[in-house]
């Protein structure tokens, strides 16, 4: 199980823990580097089934928002989604080369553009869980309703 999996299921967030993932993912670049879908499989697979359906991405998203929203405001600040940011581009540096164009893809439904739905430049819990079907469905390429490693078959 990835560090960033285990601190982002079921505990409870706090400022510490934005500081916790960040050591996570540097510590993630330094090991072998893994492809993208290996990389979001193991982080978003939460029961470990082979499959990502919309409740455990949205699951997933409700953990990272409650991590890096570190005054608990229900919105992520210019200052909360740098940190996010700057987390996201440590893991992008944790894949191979190869890979990166394909998790770039990936993590760019999590970006503020992806994420600000109406545009305000605040990013709301609401927001940032309502954007997760169009997310979703996005990677979702066999369009079968979960994500799998068939859906980065043709995601290049």
């Amino acid at each position: 199980m990835s560090a960033l999996r285990t601190i982002l299921k079921g505990t409870t967030m706090r400022k510490n823990l934005v500081f916790a993932i960040c050591v996570a993912l540097l510590t993630g670049t330094a090991q072998a580097q893994d492809s993208a879908q290996d990389k979001f499989m193991t982080n978003w697979d939460l029961n470990g089934d082979g499959t990502i359906p919309l409740a455990e991405a949205v699951e997933m998203r409700k953990n990272i928002f409650a991590a890096f929203d570190s005054n608990q405001d229900g919105v992520l600040s210019d200052e909360e989604y740098d940190t996010f940011d700057a987390a996201r581009a440590n893991d992008m540096a944790s894949v191979g080369a190869d890979s990166r164009a394909r998790l770039r893809k990936i993590v760019g439904g999590l970006s503020r553009k992806g994420t600000d739905q109406n545009e305000d430049g605040r990013v709301t819990r609401q927001e940032f869980l309502d954007s997760t079907a169009q997310w979703h469905a996005g990677i979702d390429k066999t369009d079968d309703g979960v994500i799998t490693t068939e859906d980065f078959a043709t995601m290049d």
